[in-house]
């Protein structure tokens, strides 16, 4: 249920990041290489997060402001019963949370910018 419940919220995340980077395209005309940069920052998920451990910054950011190493390590620690800091549970709750808050607000704030796309 642990795994179900993080995953869940992962793909909050992962949907909250990629629903506030396509409210760009109010701003933009062509926002496609944005989201393809975001696809291509998310390998970084594929790895587990013992890879960063020396990359402090790097670390840092793919935790905290890009989720992507909780997203894809806290849900699967919880599988495999190695789950080493409950903190992490934590943290993926609350930026899912954050994340969700940022998109609305993103979204909200661009169709204030929407005129029409027709004329």
């Amino acid at each position: 249920m642990g795994f179900l419940g993080l995953s869940v919220a992962g793909i909050m995340i992962h949907y909250s990041l990629m629903f506030l980077l396509a409210t760009i395209s109010f701003y933009t005309v062509r926002a496609q290489g944005i989201v393809w940069g975001y696809y291509n920052l998310f390998n970084i998920a594929r790895m587990p997060d013992e890879a960063f451990a020396n990359q402090g910054v790097f670390k840092a950011v793919f935790t905290y402001v890009l989720p992507m190493l909780l997203v894809s390590n806290v849900p699967v620690r919880i599988l495999a019963g190695k789950i080493t800091d409950p903190g992490m549970i934590f943290l993926l709750i609350i930026l899912c949370g954050v994340c969700f808050a940022a998109s609305e607000w993103g979204w909200r704030t661009s169709l204030k910018r929407y005129t029409s796309a027709s004329s």
